[in-house]
């Protein structure tokens, strides 16, 4: 079956997984077939992947765990997604304030000057530093594990700490998600209920399941 071609513009700023067109107005068309575009998405993502590694080996930022959606697609069936999250332990002052997000700098010396928001663009994808804030995030990003993206090490959260985090924002996107995971059956149920009996999050747990799962 041939594919149709289409066109994109601009930055994608992504589907990840997913062949879906970008096509805002203005600038530069690039055509793709719809393999093509699944194959410069994945090697994008891979490049971004692959200069946190570098940004770790060379001491820019101490470490990272990939969350939010591009983390969800670790585990679930891909959907469309505009960033990728980047969770970070951040630096702070005796007065508490966070002076600076870590890597920015290093970003910029080599060459990644745009921003978009609060992300920085890295190989087209809008790259947000996401600073580490309570503990179910730092218990999130300690316990990252390992996968592998196209050949790449990735630090990604456990599938149960990102539905926890989900359960958190009450925002309906979050919630969608948190339900593929149960549909799909990516989630132990088990360790899912010890993280959110540690955290406090059981009354979240109860109304989402009542609302998302009967």
């Amino acid at each position: 079956m041939k594919t149709a071609p289409f066109t994109r513009t601009d930055s994608p700023p992504g589907c990840f997984g997913s062949t879906k067109p970008y096509a805002p107005s203005g600038k530069t068309v690039k055509r793709f077939t719809a393999t093509g575009f699944a194959e410069y998405l994945r090697g994008t993502v891979k490049r971004v992947f692959q200069l946190l590694n570098q940004m770790t080996r060379d001491g820019a930022i101490p470490n990272y765990a990939i969350g939010g959606a591009i983390a969800a697609v670790f585990y679930v069936e891909p959907f469309a997604t505009q960033d990728i999250d980047v969770f970070v332990l951040m630096h702070a002052e005796k007065t508490g304030l966070v002076t600076k997000v870590p890597g920015w700098e290093y970003l910029k010396e080599h060459g990644y000057t745009e921003i978009r928001g609060e992300a920085i663009v890295v190989e087209d994808w809008p790259v947000q530093f996401v600073p580490v804030s309570n503990a179910l995030e730092e218990e999130g990003y300690l316990n990252a594990t390992a996968q592998d993206f196209a050949g790449e090490p990735v630090r990604v959260m456990l599938a149960e700490h990102l539905v926890a985090i989900m359960l958190t924002t009450g925002r309906l996107k979050d919630f969608v998600r948190a339900q593929m995971f149960f549909s799909q059956e990516a989630v132990d149920q088990d360790l899912l209920i010890d993280i959110v009996n540690r955290h406090g999050l059981q009354e979240q747990l109860a109304d989402f399941q009542h609302k998302w799962l009967q």
